[in-house]
């Protein structure tokens, strides 16, 4: 029987484009590998389910989830999805496993205490989660982080997106950094490299491309801006995730410069972005985790190229701060923006052009190819 590489993700693929990436690098270069994952299905609207390209890519959605179902349903999900799981891995007989976020360890943890001690197991983490955020979160997710701590010192792999992110998880472990650990960041494909689109004169497009909130983001301080430049500027929105005081702020707001549409499919995005000027990220940095974050869309609009404006207070895009070359990523304080000036969006003069450079095929080669050799 043909030992798949089994990778573990509770939370639904459409919503995380870096496992989704990594799953179409799999297909891309390693079409040979046998590979199942173990996901769930998303319960809210507007969702196309994705489809690796690959033949031997295989996506099991065990279960719903989302804050859509009712608990006494989620509750019934997550006992399904953790138990099948588990048999999955058992019946499989894996010697590799990659799994995504504590959410998604103990079915790991249970196969490598019962059936596989020398499981080489992979553990990536998208977000960073502090002590306090286990200690006062969801109480399942502080359960298994309690075993997934048993783990870390035999673990092959793990990784946090940025340096930030990883030193601060090392201090809260008390792990010493060692070649186990690493960075992996949330780069898109080459496929995805377009040249700038640069205005020849108003107005500049702007973009964001993501969940949409009120409270954690500076979404109301960016809208006012927007209608105070009385046309110069328009802004679209692409959010499937749309919290419903941002779907009525918006409808009230009616403003013909400012249009809040459905999103689209992680595919189709790099064919959308590439019509406007300007990429956003609006994080208020309300913890940690969004403090030390240099999101997944800050790499996409700038493959694209277009322009970045980010929030000052994130530390973890100020490593990509360009000086005299564009695309331009450049910090912005978004509660007082009137630094932001239309003059640099229409002249490039005395910029360089310097495409991106950060994209998976750069860094997914060493993880998947510590994968295949484990698995052997």
């Amino acid at each position: 029987m043909d030992k798949p590489i089994v990778i573990i993700h509770f939370q639904p693929l459409e919503l995380y484009p870096p496992v989704m990436n990594l799953l179409d690098y799999l297909a891309r270069f390693h079409t040979d590998v046998s590979v199942y994952v173990l996901t769930t299905q998303h319960a809210g609207r507007g969702t196309r389910k994705f489809t690796a390209g690959g033949k031997k890519i295989k996506i099991l959605r065990l279960g719903k989830s989302g804050s859509a179902l009712p608990l006494p349903v989620r509750y019934i999900s997550y006992f399904y999805f953790y138990i099948t799981s588990f048999l999955m891995l058992a019946i499989r007989r894996p010697s590799a496993v990659l799994y995504y976020e504590t959410l998604s360890s103990y079915p790991v943890y249970l196969y490598k205490k019962y059936c596989a001690a020398k499981l080489a197991i992979f553990i990536h983490y998208h977000e960073y989660t502090s002590p306090r955020e286990y200690l006062t979160g969801m109480k399942l997710v502080a359960n298994f982080h309690k075993k997934e701590k048993k783990l870390y010192k035999e673990a092959a792999w793990i990784s946090h997106t940025n340096e930030d992110r990883l030193s601060l998880f090392l201090a809260d472990e008390n792990f010493a950094s060692g070649p186990n650990t690493h960075v992996l960041p949330n780069y898109p494909s080459i496929l995805w490299q377009r040249k700038p689109c640069i205005p020849t004169g108003p107005p500049v497009k702007i973009v964001y491309a993501g969940a949409l909130s009120m409270d954690t983001m500076y979404t109301e301080a960016f809208a006012n801006w927007v209608l105070l430049q009385n046309g110069k500027f328009l802004w679209d929105i692409y959010s499937n995730n749309t919290t419903e005081d941002a779907r009525i702020y918006f409808d009230k707001l009616n403003s013909p410069h400012i249009r809040l549409l459905n999103g689209v499919d992680y595919a189709a995005l790099k064919d959308v972005l590439p019509q406007y000027n300007i990429g956003i990220v609006i994080y208020k940095g309300h913890i940690l985790n969004y403090v030390f974050n240099a999101p997944n869309k800050l790499f996409e609009y700038l493959a694209c190229g277009l322009d970045v404006w980010y929030p000052d207070i994130m530390k973890g895009c100020k490593p990509y701060t360009t000086a005299g070359t564009y695309p331009v990523v450049m910090p912005v304080n978004f509660l007082a923006p009137d630094n932001l000036f239309i003059d640099i969006q229409l002249n490039k003069s005395g910029y360089i052009y310097k495409p991106s450079g950060y994209f998976y095929e750069n860094v997914y080669p060493k993880l998947v190819k510590q994968i295949i050799a484990a698995n052997q």
